[in-house]
């Protein structure tokens, strides 16, 4: 550069003046020059730094990282010496990592731990800067300078100066923070990368036994359904044998000398057992849903006869807490639908129990409207209005859960385990539906769900109208030569179901139990066999096995069971030894008539959809109930109907029943004595099918319980319940006879 002072005038104080001036100029633009060259090198400084924090470099470790941290550093500021004091993860200790020289390694240890007594160390620490401090010997200055992320402290750098560059910017300083903040994201990303990287190298491994152990696991878990399924075949049968005894002894204390408190605890003892015995079908039921081994029909169905029946079943218990049920359907709703009507009205049994159970005085509505509709489906709400006790908000968020109850309090004062509403709801998501609640604790309560039904076919719809509205003629759907045979030992149920069956237009051949019906069977080919299961001599099950085997393929009849049992392993057995199909006890014209046509051999049959829902869903006229609520009013009404206006059917089947009871009654009690557990479980049968077909529920309830209990052969409390059965039948023979009278006078 040329010297420009060379050549100015010294006498000159312009020339004087200029020439500083130019000197100024020269010195900013020389010092602008330095600190551009500074930047420059910074900027390189950072850029070269960034390797660290690249993708591309992660894979270095911890020593290759802070080597290379080191070597920018120095590029920075000359240091003397220099090392990184390292935080191990889940450690608070800084451990020296990295030293140059190696030879300072005892200088630098002894550094930290002298800064560390001064407080410079925590100084730099909180403040995450740069910090200029003496050494310890107070000849030289360090920089102190943490490493760390935005998140979390990884070390501290710790770096002694040269003398000459003891004076150190704001630049300089930022800078070694940039550096040093860049080497703690190098570092963990770097962690990171080698985490990722053993796992990667593990994870075939890993694969390989997780896939031996998932198929260890669906052997096991194949094994454990295998055992459930026979659990579940086994739990009624295990449950029982236990629980008899216990209701046995409970109802033999009672007839022992007690006080009021004895007396009051024995009774809640035997209703409590009787409760868990109820349970027990709604374990399976649930047990079946969570298997996914329960399957919803698509049948006729008629909702407001659904509807009906299911009041007409608990309205005895709401007329005995003075508790009105009402309905209330929309005219909208259609009449005939397509779904599966057992699972409906098992959903409306148990809202329509709960409002029973929970109101204790006022009524209960049930409401029925269409939520939506299309033109080959249904929306249906159904909805049980109570005006009972309510439940609280909180107690709201717990129903509809598996074994839960709004709370404690109602589970003793009222029994059960909510397992009713959690099958309720599973039942009604299996039907593209919903349920809830509305409530407010001491203001009643409604309980809803919805289910997506079937619209039946124009043609469909026309035949299923035309079956109710022509109900009388509906008997001509049956083939003239349909040949069939009624095995029943129960004289009042074979004159129900012959008068049944001879309403329909056949005249079924009878036998009295599985041997004649053999003997039946070898001399003509049958249609159609219905067949009771409990029956002396050979039981159903036995004459289904053997008729089997004694006919050839072609001569085979359809077997249908007959029986009051409402257990799925009953059924089951049934279908095990080879019947076709299973009508449950006590049958009706509308169920007898769809199983023979649904069976019958004829192609030209009506289809059992279109005659299954023959009666209408009202009970019969309040004219012609009898006026005494001890018998079963409706089931009164479906005999008044077989009959069709003949008194004489009714007024028969009470003489027959009243007139075998008292022969039937000695040889129950005389089987007792003998400890005959077949013979009292057959009789017990016997009394059971003919009370429930008269109306007589309690007393078959009673029958019902000692034949359970007989099958088991657990004869502990069989006197106390035959005096019950004795007492009870005693205020039927009553009933009954006045129901003679009254119908002799209509």
């Amino acid at each position: 550069m040329t010297d420009l002072s060379s050549q100015r005038p010294v006498s000159s104080p312009l020339t004087l003046e200029v020439a500083e001036y130019i000197e100024s100029l020269e010195s900013r633009i020389g010092y602008l020059e330095e600190v551009n060259r500074w930047n420059l090198d910074a900027m390189e400084l950072v850029s070269s730094m960034g390797e660290l924090h690249s993708s591309s470099h992660i894979d270095w470790d911890t020593q290759s990282i802070l080597e290379g941290t080191r070597r920018h550093l120095l590029r920075l500021m000359k240091f003397r010496s220099a090392a990184f004091f390292m935080v191990e993860e889940d450690d608070v200790e800084f451990k020296l990592v990295d030293c140059e020289p190696a030879t300072m390694t005892k200088f630098f240890e002894d550094e930290i731990e002298y800064h560390t007594g001064e407080g410079t160390f925590a100084y730099a620490l909180q403040h995450n800067k740069a910090v200029i401090v003496a050494t310890s010997l107070g000849t030289q200055q360090a920089v102190l300078h943490t490493v760390a992320t935005r998140d979390r402290v990884l070390g501290m750098f710790i770096g002694v100066l040269d003398e000459k560059d003891a004076q150190l910017n704001d630049g300089v300083l930022s800078l070694l923070s940039i550096l040093l903040f860049i080497t703690a994201n190098a570092l963990e990303n770097s962690a990171l990368y080698w985490k990722i990287h053993e796992h990667n190298r593990n994870l075939e491994a890993l694969v390989q036994e997780r896939t031996k152990e998932l198929k260890k696991a669906l052997l096991e878990a194949q094994e454990a359904n295998l055992a459930k399924t026979q659990f579940l075949a086994n739990v009624s049968h295990e449950i029982r044998t236990p629980m008899n005894g216990i209701l046995g002894l409970t109802e033999l204390l009672q007839d022992t000398p007690l006080n009021d408190e004895q007396r009051d605890f024995s009774e809640t003892i035997h209703s409590s057992g009787e409760t868990l015995l109820t349970i027990i079908n709604d374990i399976l039921d649930f047990s079946k849903i969570e298997a996914n081994k329960l399957h919803l029909e698509t049948i006729d169905i008629n909702i407001r006869k659904i509807i009906a029946e299911t009041r007409d079943l608990l309205n005895q218990k709401a007329q005995q807490k003075g508790v009105l049920i009402c309905t209330e359907i929309q005219d909208a709703v259609p009449t005939f639908l397509l779904g599966d009507p057992v699972r409906l009205r098992q959903i409306l049994t148990n809202l329509i129990g709960n409002a029973v159970k929970f109101t204790e005085r006022g009524s209960i509505t049930i409401q029925c409207t269409v939520e939506s509709q299309e033109s080959t489906r249904v929306s249906l709400r159904l909805a049980v209005v109570d005006t009972g006790i309510g439940i609280s908000a909180e107690a709201q968020r717990r129903l509809f859960q598996p074994f839960s109850q709004a709370d404690g309090s109602t589970t003793r004062k009222y029994g059960g385990t909510g397992l009713g509403l959690a099958i309720a709801k599973q039942l009604s998501e299996m039907m593209n539906g919903t349920i809830g609640v509305e409530s407010m604790a001491g203001e009643g309560s409604t309980f809803w769900f919805t289910a997506v039904l079937e619209k039946p076919s124009e043609e469909h719809l026309a035949r299923l109208h035309a079956a109710v509205v022509e109900k009388g003629n509906t008997i001509q759907a049956l083939p003239d030569d349909l040949r069939i045979l009624l095995v029943e030992d129960n004289l009042v149920n074979q004159k129900v179901a012959v008068r049944m069956l001879q309403k329909m237009g056949c005249t079924p051949a009878i036998a009295n139990n599985g041997r004649e019906a053999l003997q039946f069977v070898t001399k003509k080919q049958y249609d159609i066999i219905l067949m009771d299961c409990m029956m002396p001599e050979m039981d159903g099950f036995e004459a289904t096995q053997a008729i089997r085997a004694l006919t050839t393929l072609s001569e085979q009849p359809t077997i249908v069971a007959m029986t009051a049992s409402i257990l799925q392993s009953e059924r089951d057995r049934c279908m095990a030894c080879g019947m076709n199909d299973y009508l449950p006890k006590p049958i009706n014209k509308d169920s007898l008539f769809g199983m023979v046509t649904k069976w019958a051999r004829q192609s030209a049959a009506a289809s059992p959809q279109a005659v299954s829902e023959q009666r209408e869903s009202e009970p019969a006229p309040a004219a012609k109930l009898s006026p005494i609520s001890f018998l079963d009013e409706h089931r009164v009404n479906e005999l008044r109907e077989v009959s069709d206006g003949d008194d004489s059917l009714l007024i028969e089947l009470i003489e027959v029943f009243l007139r075998d009871m008292p022969e039937r009654l000695v040889t129950l009690q005389e089987a007792i004595d003998k400890n005959e557990a077949h013979t009292v479980q057959l009789v017990s049968h016997t009394i059971k099918g003919g009370a429930r077909n008269l109306g007589a529920s309690k007393l078959a309830d009673y029958c019902q319980t000692l034949e359970t209990q007989a099958k088991e052969s657990a004869l502990e409390n069989a006197r106390s319940l035959a005096e019950k059965i004795l007492d009870e039948f005693k205020k039927a023979e009553i009933v009954l006879q006045q129901l003679v009278i009254a119908e002799t006078k209509l």
